[in-house]
């Protein structure tokens, strides 16, 4: 694991010992933001941030501010750590809290994020229930991308109307789905 682009590309990023951390590979990231393009000034929200990985990237690639949600502490202070040692920390803000009270601390900060990454762990059901309180909290507007990385073998159901299916990208067992704001929800 390494950064692959920007002001810290080659970096590495040390894997995680703890097993059931599934980092995002070098090939998905370098997919992801090759379709981002360009992520320099704009706000990135990463959630279930796992080793932070994705965030740190956007940072690396210029992003004016990334917010990382990560519940588990220790994850979460190696994030922190990382990002003072790469010189982010005035861009960056970790919250070490669980998906729903994370999202609710982070509406408080009145922000809407250009661009959303959300890697839950696979097959825990948790997509859904993530879209539905990131369009609750009002953290996106119309021009926001919203990137879900998941199992091909956990399709996304689009319950919240907010958002409607982009595009979709398989990488061996993952898929990218990306989501924009359906603007006509909000005519109905």
């Amino acid at each position: 694991m390494r950064i692959i682009g920007g002001t810290q590309k080659g970096f590495p990023l040390k894997r995680p010992k703890a097993a059931h951390v599934r980092p995002t590979t070098d090939m998905i990231k370098e997919a992801l933001f090759n379709i981002l393009q360009p992520v320099s000034g704009k706000t990135f929200l990463d959630v279930f941030a796992g080793t932070g990985s994705v965030g740190i990237e956007a940072l690396s690639r210029g992003a004016s501010l990334v917010v990382f949600i990560e519940q588990r502490h220790d994850l979460a202070k190696s994030i922190k750590m990382l990002t003072k040692q790469l010189g982010f920390e005035e861009h960056a803000r970790v919250i070490s809290m669980e998906m729903k009270k994370g999202l609710h601390q982070i509406s408080e900060l009145n922000v809407r994020f250009d661009y959303v990454f959300i890697d839950p762990p696979y097959q825990k059901d948790l997509i859904e229930e993530t879209l539905v309180r990131i369009g609750q909290a009002g953290l996106v507007s119309a021009d926001s991308l919203v990137v879900i990385q998941h199992s091909k073998r956990e399709p996304i159901r689009l319950v919240e109307s907010r958002f409607s299916m982009e595009d979709q990208r398989t990488y061996g067992d993952s898929m990218l789905t990306f989501l924009k704001i359906n603007t006509q929800a909000d005519d109905n």
